[in-house]
Order: C-alpha cells, then sequence, then structure tokens
C-alpha cells in the first residue's frame, strides 16, 4: 500500500483492513475518515480526497490485490480480476512502474505496487494489519513469513494465490512469479532448470536487493522433485511450473 500524503512520513500510516477495503470500495473519500484516524491518532491527517491510484491494464497484481480484498471484503468484492470495475473514483496508469510515478506525482494518493516499486521509486509504505490481527510493514521478512504458510500444491503445478496468509508476522499482500515451460523441447528445458537451479543456491541476496524473496526452502525441495518427475521426463500432463 503505496501513498503520497504531504508531510506523513514512509511507514507512519495504519491501514486496518476495513479502512482498506472502504477505501478502494469508495466508501472513504477522505482521508481525515474516522476509520483512517483511529489507528493513526498521532498523525494531523488532512481533510482531503483520497486519489485511488489503480492499474489501467488487465496485471497478475490487479488479480492479487482483488484477490486479497475479496478476503476481507466479501460484500463489496465478489471476485479476484486482473481488470476491475473498481466502484471509488480512480486515476489509473498502465503497467506498475507507471504507477508508481503517478502515485508520486500525485499527493493525497494510495495505490498498490510491488515491493521493487517501493525500492526503485522511493515510495511511502503503509504499516497495515495482517489475518492475525497485528501490524506488519511491508518487509522481506514479513513476505517470507506468509509464503511459509502457503500450500503451493505439486499437484497443481504449484499454481496458487497465496495472499492473506495466517502468522501473526505473515504480510498479508505477497504473491509469487511463476514460470511455464513448453511440453517439448527437453534439452532446452534442462538448461532453463540448471539456471533456476543456480538461481536457487545463489540468488538470494540479488532477488533481496530488487524487492523479492526467495521461496522456502522446502519449496524449492518439492519444486525440485517436481522437476525430476514431470518436466526431465516425458510428460503426460503439465500446465506450468
Amino acid at each position: 500500500m503505496a501513498y503520497n500524503l504531504p508531510g506523513i512520513e514512509d511507514g507512519a500510516l495504519r491501514l486496518s483492513e476495513e479502512a482498506i477495503a472502504a477505501i478502494f470500495s469508495g466508501e472513504i473519500q477522505y482521508w481525515d475518515d474516522p476509520r483512517i484516524t483511529s489507528t493513526n491518532k498521532s498523525l494531523m491527517l488532512p481533510h482531503k480526497p483520497i486519489s485511488v491510484a489503480v492499474r489501467a491494464d488487465g496485471s497478475g497484481t490487479t488479480y492479487n490485490f482483488t484477490y486479497y480484498l475479496r478476503k476481507i471484503d466479501y460484500a463489496h468484492f465478489r471476485k479476484a480480476a486482473k481488470s476491475f470495475d473498481w466502484k471509488a473514483e480512480t486515476i489509473s496508469a498502465k503497467g506498475s512502474s507507471r504507477l508508481s510515478k503517478l502515485i508520486t506525482a500525485t499527493p493525497y494518493s494510495i495505490g498498490y505496487v510491488d515491493y521493487s516499486k517501493k525500492l526503485k521509486y522511493d515510495l511511502s509504505t503503509a504499516v497495515i494489519q495482517n489475518k492475525s490481527g497485528n501490524w506488519v510493514s511491508p518487509t522481506l521478512k514479513a513476505a517470507q513469513e506468509g509464503a511459509k504458510r502457503a500450500h503451493l500444491d505439486k499437484n497443481k503445478d504449484f499454481y496458487g494465490v497465496i495472499a492473506y496468509q495466517d502468522g501473526k508476522d505473515a504480510y498479508p499482500l505477497i504473491a509469487t512469479t511463476f514460470v511455464l515451460l513448453p511440453y517439448e523441447g527437453k534439452a532446452q528445458n534442462r538448461e532453463i532448470l540448471d539456471f533456476f537451479n543456480w538461481a536457487f543456491e545463489h540468488g538470494q541476496a540479488l532477488a533481496n536487493t530488487h524487492g523479492f524473496s526467495m521461496l522456502p526452502k522446502e519449496t524449492i525441495q518439492e519444486i525440485r522433485a517436481y522437476w525430476r518427475e514431470k518436466v526431465l521426463q516425458p510428460p503426460k500432463q503439465m500446465q506450468g511450473v
């Protein structure tokens, strides 16, 4: 949850599940709404309209965010979608980079971007409530705490939405990045998997630098076993890795 509030430092703003859902459903329209000020009593929040910044194009980020909204407020968000018909008045941009720039250029705005964009564009981000009701900041450690509790089923080729996991320190807005391999091209697939195997062993620091958290070790072990069974052998049916 990236925001542009003049005079409010990075991480100073706290947003409850109720406040986030109400902002994006259009029920909260001003920054000094009691549902925001009640968790920010030390801040002088202005009576300014909230500019809700969203993606103009279809995106996995929007899908993941609306999946989260559906979990916390099913009455207003009945489905997750890559493109969403927002009830709130919105401003929009195509791509996460442009959306980040839009938030930076628009005082009193709020929007959803991935953690790598926070680092790249020096965005201010809110502390939010997680599923356990605790306040958590968007950090790589908090993302790992959520990922540890997610179940990615090998029988579904490890596809799954992992947002909104249990855990007192788990950040609720997390997502995975997927790699798809073709049925054919066994030799090429082996070369690709050699690269990802190297990344699992040596890519942690590089991933962290760019705002991405590595998968838990247990999940990596399951993926490697899956490679041996499905990818490096003639597959009967494979959706993705």
